[in-house]
């Protein structure tokens, strides 16, 4: 049997904070207990001081599967794949997509037209030299 909770609007608290007692539930919890989350690994580990990581993180909502700061599973598609995706997506949708990647460390590609959701969640992002345009 395994444990796994969401990090938004479930295990942070709205200011994104664990408050004392949950780090004591779950650094106590006698069964496994791991994160699944749409977030990045630097993002996370930033958020979960005072948690012992025990077990593989799930991230970018299932993209990648961390543990102990080693990629252990990475679920990439190729780049034909994901040039006919966006190709499709701007097509059909005129959306261009937030694009997340990976050489060495993280990066996250924001596109120049930005939809209302982007540049809400670009807010956080603010000084992150992980972002690029």
């Amino acid at each position: 049997m395994i444990f796994v909770t969401d990090l938004d609007k479930t295990f942070l608290r709205s200011d994104l904070s664990i408050s004392e007692f949950s780090k004591k539930v779950w650094n106590s919890f006698p069964y496994p207990l791991t994160i699944a989350t749409a977030r990045s690994y630097k993002g996370v580990t930033s958020l979960l001081k005072g948690i012992n990581l025990k077990y593989p993180l799930i991230l970018l909502d299932g993209a990648m599967i961390v543990f102990n700061e080693k990629i252990i599973k990475m679920n990439d598609i190729d780049k034909a794949t994901a040039d006919e995706l966006i190709f499709l997506a701007e097509k059909e949708f005129d959306e261009r997509p937030l694009i997340v990647g990976f050489e060495e460390k993280e990066k996250f590609l924001y596109p120049e037209k930005l939809n209302k959701y982007q540049k809400e969640l670009l807010k956080n992002y603010k000084n992150d030299n992980r972002v690029l345009h």
